[in-house]
């Protein structure tokens, strides 16, 4: 599925291609990666000189080889948040870790993701003070989970930690995943001052941002757009 959908970016040149967690169910080696979606990104979009950002889903925690993610993915925060400047706009990458209490018993007590989140945000209030970010035309969130959906524990505790900081930075556009159907999330709604889209799991969401305008098509594995 992910090669179908990535197979026209060669033609298109996109200023990157996301890939918003869940990429796999769990790590459980190395290779896991690899063969979930990283082989056919080397083949297709690396020869193209598309760049990969990478998003960490909660199924990313999870596994006996979980900690591989940084390996694959290195950040220069030296975490698996992090931003970044493409032209007018910035990007807030944040990872919002596990949606379950760090009591779960998928963690078997390794878990510490309340304190992760609460760091996290931290450095978050900082990152929406920079110049690159107060500057910028076009302000976008990439998330896996999304704050203001659903009453699971990650899903609340993102909304108390990160939405108070991110309608006061200003944000324009928050792309998420996690629930693996689209829907979409007007300004105003759910306590959050720009729009939501969540995408599905058999689409991909193609961003277009110019000074004025910020455009999000749906698009499925055989080109048809099916929300815009």
């Amino acid at each position: 599925m992910f090669r179908r959908l990535i197979r026209t970016a060669p033609e298109e040149k996109p200023d990157f291609v996301c890939l918003n967690g869940d990429l796999a169910s769990q790590i459980e080696t190395p290779e896991t990666l690899w063969d979930a979606c990283l082989a056919s990104a080397s083949e297709l979009l690396t020869p193209a000189g598309i760049p990969l950002v990478a998003v960490r889903g909660n199924h990313e925690n999870r596994g006996v080889a979980a900690g591989c993610w940084s390996d694959f993915f290195p950040a220069p925060t030296g975490e698996t948040y992090y931003a970044f400047r493409r032209g007018p706009a910035f990007f807030l990458v944040l990872d919002g870790c596990e949606d379950k209490p760090d009591s779960d018993i998928e963690y078997y007590g390794l878990a510490d993701y309340d304190a992760y989140r609460a760091e996290e945000c931290a450095w978050l209030k900082k990152a929406v003070q920079s110049e690159e970010f107060l500057s910028a035309s076009a302000r976008i969130v990439l998330l896996h989970v999304p704050p203001t959906t659903g009453t699971w524990h990650g899903n609340v505790h993102l909304n108390e930690l990160f939405m108070p900081v991110l309608n006061e930075a200003g944000v324009d556009l928050m792309l998420c995943g996690h629930e693996h159907c689209y829907s979409f999330h007007p300004a105003g709604e759910r306590d959050a001052q720009f729009p939501i889209v969540i995408n599905d799991n058999k689409s991909y969401a193609r961003c277009d941002v110019t000074d004025s305008l910020i455009r999000v098509r749906i698009v499925g594995p055989r080109g048809k757009v099916a929300h815009t």
